[in-house]
Protein backbone atom coordinates (compact mmCIF):
# COMPACT_ATOMS: atom_id res chain seq x y z
CA UNK A 1 0.00 0.00 0.00
CA UNK A 2 1.17 3.61 -0.36
CA UNK A 3 1.18 5.85 2.36
CA UNK A 4 -2.05 7.25 0.69
CA UNK A 5 -3.78 4.22 1.20
CA UNK A 6 -2.57 3.10 4.56
CA UNK A 7 -4.16 7.14 6.02
CA UNK A 8 -6.93 6.41 4.46
CA UNK A 9 -7.71 3.20 5.51
CA UNK A 10 -6.67 3.82 9.08
CA UNK A 11 -9.96 6.75 8.81
CA UNK A 12 -7.87 8.91 11.49
CA UNK A 13 -7.14 12.75 11.22
CA UNK A 14 -3.29 12.63 10.63
CA UNK A 15 -1.31 13.40 7.60
CA UNK A 16 0.52 11.88 5.04
CA UNK A 17 3.96 12.96 5.85
CA UNK A 18 3.44 11.61 9.92
CA UNK A 19 2.41 8.04 8.51
CA UNK A 20 5.88 8.21 5.97
CA UNK A 21 7.65 8.80 9.38
CA UNK A 22 6.34 6.41 11.27
CA UNK A 23 7.18 3.84 8.29
CA UNK A 24 10.81 4.96 8.01
CA UNK A 25 11.32 4.49 11.94
CA UNK A 26 10.13 1.29 11.95
CA UNK A 27 12.69 -1.70 12.05
CA UNK A 28 10.12 -3.13 9.61
CA UNK A 29 9.89 -1.38 6.92
CA UNK A 30 12.12 -0.02 3.82
CA UNK A 31 12.27 2.19 0.89
CA UNK A 32 13.68 -0.61 -1.55
CA UNK A 33 14.18 -0.52 -5.65
CA UNK A 34 12.03 -3.08 -6.58
CA UNK A 35 14.11 -6.03 -8.96
CA UNK A 36 13.05 -6.35 -12.09
CA UNK A 37 13.54 -10.31 -12.23
CA UNK A 38 14.36 -13.29 -9.29
CA UNK A 39 17.82 -13.61 -8.74
CA UNK A 40 19.92 -16.25 -10.11
CA UNK A 41 20.34 -19.50 -7.52
CA UNK A 42 23.51 -20.69 -6.65
CA UNK A 43 22.99 -23.59 -9.56
CA UNK A 44 22.71 -21.12 -12.14
CA UNK A 45 25.72 -19.17 -11.36
CA UNK A 46 27.89 -22.35 -10.86
CA UNK A 47 26.28 -23.00 -14.29
CA UNK A 48 27.15 -20.12 -15.85
CA UNK A 49 31.11 -19.92 -14.31
CA UNK A 50 31.69 -23.74 -15.83
CA UNK A 51 30.25 -22.49 -19.42
CA UNK A 52 32.85 -19.63 -19.25
CA UNK A 53 36.11 -21.72 -18.01
CA UNK A 54 34.93 -24.29 -21.25
CA UNK A 55 34.98 -21.32 -23.59
CA UNK A 56 38.28 -20.18 -22.49
CA UNK A 57 40.70 -22.74 -24.39
CA UNK A 58 39.06 -21.46 -27.63
CA UNK A 59 42.16 -20.17 -28.81
CA UNK A 60 42.26 -19.33 -32.42
CA UNK A 61 38.35 -19.71 -32.59
CA UNK A 62 38.07 -16.01 -30.84
CA UNK A 63 38.70 -14.56 -34.58
CA UNK A 64 35.98 -16.08 -36.05
CA UNK A 65 33.11 -15.24 -33.17
CA UNK A 66 30.81 -12.22 -33.01
CA UNK A 67 29.99 -10.62 -30.38
CA UNK A 68 26.69 -8.54 -29.63
CA UNK A 69 24.53 -6.98 -27.57
CA UNK A 70 21.48 -4.44 -27.66
CA UNK A 71 19.57 -1.64 -25.41
CA UNK A 72 16.25 -0.81 -25.57
CA UNK A 73 15.12 2.67 -23.90
CA UNK A 74 11.41 3.06 -23.55
CA UNK A 75 9.95 6.93 -24.63
CA UNK A 76 7.49 7.05 -21.72
CA UNK A 77 9.29 6.37 -18.59
CA UNK A 78 12.76 3.91 -17.51
CA UNK A 79 12.56 0.48 -17.19
CA UNK A 80 12.91 -1.16 -13.67
CA UNK A 81 12.38 2.50 -11.68
CA UNK A 82 9.29 1.29 -9.62
CA UNK A 83 9.75 1.88 -5.48
CA UNK A 84 7.61 0.53 -2.75
CA UNK A 85 7.57 -0.16 0.63
CA UNK A 86 9.14 -3.45 1.36
CA UNK A 87 8.45 -5.20 4.50
CA UNK A 88 11.38 -6.97 5.75
CA UNK A 89 9.69 -9.73 7.67
CA UNK A 90 8.55 -11.12 3.47
CA UNK A 91 10.04 -11.76 0.31
CA UNK A 92 10.93 -8.27 -1.57
CA UNK A 93 8.67 -7.97 -4.32
CA UNK A 94 9.28 -8.27 -8.32
CA UNK A 95 7.31 -7.28 -11.42
CA UNK A 96 6.84 -7.93 -15.07
CA UNK A 97 8.13 -5.33 -17.46
CA UNK A 98 5.28 -4.08 -20.12
CA UNK A 99 5.40 -6.36 -23.50
CA UNK A 100 2.95 -3.49 -25.57
CA UNK A 101 2.70 0.38 -25.48
CA UNK A 102 4.49 2.77 -24.71
CA UNK A 103 7.22 3.35 -27.23
CA UNK A 104 10.86 2.65 -27.60
CA UNK A 105 14.13 2.61 -29.46
CA UNK A 106 16.27 -0.18 -29.76
CA UNK A 107 20.03 0.30 -30.39
CA UNK A 108 22.28 -3.01 -31.80
CA UNK A 109 25.98 -2.92 -31.92
CA UNK A 110 28.43 -5.99 -32.65
CA UNK A 111 32.76 -6.58 -32.12
CA UNK A 112 34.59 -9.11 -33.01
CA UNK A 113 38.47 -9.53 -32.87
CA UNK A 114 38.89 -7.99 -36.14
CA UNK A 115 36.91 -5.00 -35.30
Amino acid sequence: MSVREITGASRLQINNNTVHRRIIESDYMVHAKMARRLPLSKLHIRKRLQSARNHMSYGDKWMAILFSDERKWNLDRPDGNIKYWQDLRKHPGSFFSRQNGGGSVIVWAAFSFNG
